[in-house]
């Protein structure tokens, strides 16, 4: 996700020892039947104390305290019953939040900084503006709802698989999935298994930024998709994997329509990395199953979306969801104001703090398992100086963290100790890699020789990350970093080619953020630690033992153990290839009217479970 370089979903079946410290047990858990996707209702006037214990992501509204340091209070990842699943209607999630009526028709308008939005291709896409589109257009076979999203719940398998119900097999290395019936494509075509193996396959063969979600079961030259029959689809793994229902339920595991695909020059075999061409098709229109259906997406302005009338289950409650582009918070504020959106996503700390005061607005607050990182390249031909650990070791000691989270973040967000952020197995097991010591930053460059030597910080002009201005950052940290003797270059540039640039690896030094692609630990040990992971390679960091430890990791069964080997993931990048500035607390201001919003910290926002009272 993932995304400005971020993003998605959640935890393993066979016991995703989830989120934080305190868990650690093996899975467990009755079989789940016939619960759709849909996210518990949002809690209406909760105050939290300044760090209790919560359901991964759970979310608070009107003006609530949100936990500086979320964990999750369950021993591992469950299956649950449609009985006891916390899954309302979109009507019952509609309404619970206000108890008025609902408005049935019209638009819901969420103001977002979009410029980072590329593609909507579920082999390709790979940005954090995307997921409501995604989740609105496309659909998963199990999913997880917050607040707790150590559960699953099946979406377009009609259970999630286990052993108890012969879903899963003996040697933990076969999934078995049974799709409902008569689910219609946004094409009116109907969804088979056949359908799931194409897009299992194209996902792994276009080798774009997520076709790693596919590597469970599929080898350089095979994917291990198989259509049992109509209605059933089987994987196979090539080895267990604690992670796995975490892979199947992100905006990139999802089914596509595969006839409409294939007309439109959609392949999946070998060769689709260079002669696919659906992409063009998909950018501008959804071949998925979901509530909405994606009609229009102009760059660096809007994205539409209007409800699906064939949806499989009870219609959205409005005809369209737009999401629109904000350049900056002063403008998303005067735009919320005026009623031209509906939904503000991406305002500053101070901008919140006065709308939520005027009690004329819904503040929702969520603990998000996101990050603003500082990216190093490691290499010497493009991180020239950045190639000498000692030089990336300083800059993390010179960087005034705090000054960032109190001044330009007025204490909405918290600083974790590593690339993984707080609430993920295994953060307990380090301390701080980097806490500001100037002293120790200014020796460090004099050992490396560097004093006096520039490097180049290349970011996004006029973007805004996380609710961190680029334009003020840069400043701050160029002057925090020349107090060590170092020169710094500021090279602002356009924000979609900084993605490119970076994602390329061709950036000495960069900033930008990340969220997870689901909710294990894996999800961040692997792209920023392993050998040619999505962030490793774009700073060409590759550490053999790193690897030997990841792989370790997805199999390991024993939580306590699993916590550990992510430990010494942790103490290993201490080489800096990447600094961690801030994990944000989501902060998200909507009109009174709109009802369901329910903060996800992957997804952000389900659109299918939003309405409006007037």
């Amino acid at each position: 996700m993932k995304r400005t370089d971020r993003f998605r979903r959640s935890a393993g079946m066979a016991l995703l020892a989830l989120l934080v410290p305190a868990l650690l047990a093996a899975c467990g858990g009755s079989a789940a039947t016939d619960t759709p996707r849909a996210a518990a209702t949002t809690v209406t006037g909760a105050a939290t104390s300044a760090a209790p214990t919560v359901n991964a992501a759970a979310t608070t509204v009107t003006g609530a305290a949100t936990s500086a340091a979320p964990t999750v209070n369950a021993a591992s990842t469950t299956v649950v019953s449609a009985a006891t699943a916390a899954a309302p209607t979109v009507a019952a999630a509609a309404t619970t939040a206000s108890g008025g009526a609902v408005k049935i028709g019209g638009q819901i308008v969420m103001g977002r900084n979009i410029n980072d939005l590329i593609t909507f291709d579920p082999a390709h896409v790979y940005e954090i503006s995307s997921n409501p589109i995604m989740a609105g257009a496309y659909e998963t076979l199990v999913f997880q709802n917050p607040p707790d999203l150590t559960q699953y719940v099946p979406v377009l398998a009609k259970e999630v698989p286990t052993a108890q119900n012969g879903g899963v097999s003996a040697d933990g290395k076969t999934y078995t999935f049974k799709l409902r019936d008569n689910v219609k494509f946004h094409t009116g075509n109907t969804m088979t298994a056949d359908d799931w193996v194409f897009s299992m396959k194209r996902l792994h063969y276009i080798s774009d930024n997520p076709s790693f979600l596919a590597d469970p079961f599929s080898t350089k030259d095979a994917v291990n998709a198989t259509a049992v029959d109509k209605m059933t689809v089987s994987f196979t793994l090539d080895a267990p994997n604690v992670a796995f229902l975490s892979y199947m339920a992100t905006n990139n595991t999802v089914v596509l329509d595969s006839k409409a695909v294939k007309d439109k020059g959609g392949l999946d075999t070998a060769d689709a990395k260079d002669k696919d061409k659906a992409k063009d098709f998909l950018d501008q229109n959804s071949a998925g199953t979901g509530p909405f259906i994606l009609k229009s997406f102009k760059i660096k302005e809007e994205v539409v979306m209007d409800k699906n009338p064939n949806y499989w289950r009870e219609p959205a409650k409005y005809d369209r969801f737009i999401m629109k582009q904000m350049k900056d918070s002063g403008t998303e504020q005067q735009q919320l104001e005026a009623g031209a959106i509906d939904i503000a996503n991406d305002l500053d700390p101070d901008a919140v703090a006065q709308l939520d005061k005027s009690g004329k607005y819904t503040l929702t607050k969520g603990n998000t398992l996101d990050h603003v990182y500082l990216a190093l390249n490691t290499s010497q031909d493009t991180g020239g100086l950045l190639a000498n650990k000692l030089v990336r070791q300083a800059i993390g000691y010179a960087i005034d963290y705090d000054g960032i989270i109190t001044g330009l973040l007025k204490g909405a967000a918290v600083r974790p100790p590593t690339i993984i952020p707080l609430g993920l197995l295994g953060v307990d097991k380090v301390t701080p890699m980097y806490k500001t010591d100037l002293a120790k930053a200014k020796d460090l460059i004099k050992q490396a020789n560097a004093v006096g030597q520039t490097i180049k910080f290349t970011y996004g002009a006029g973007d805004v990350i996380e609710g961190v201005a680029l334009d003020t950052l840069a400043p701050k940290l160029k002057a925090d970093i020349e107090q060590t003797g170092l020169k710094v270059e500021l090279a602002p540039v356009e924000p979609q080619q900084r993605l490119a640039d970076y994602r390329a690896a061709k950036l000495q030094f960069t900033v930008s953020s990340w969220s997870p692609d689901y909710a294990d630990v894996h999800t961040y040990a692997e792209p920023f630690g392993k050998t040619g992971g999505a962030a490793a390679k774009r700073v060409k960091y590759s550490n053999p033992d790193v690897d030997k430890l990841l792989a370790q990791g997805l199999t390991e069964q024993d939580s306590a153990k699993r916590a550990t080997i992510y430990g010494q993931i942790q103490t290993i990048l201490q080489d800096a290839p990447f600094l961690v500035l801030e994990q944000p607390v989501a902060q998200i201001v909507s009109k009174k009217t709109i009802t369901g919003y329910v903060y996800h910290p992957v997804d952000l926002i389900n659109p299918y479970l939003l309405a409006r009272t007037g």
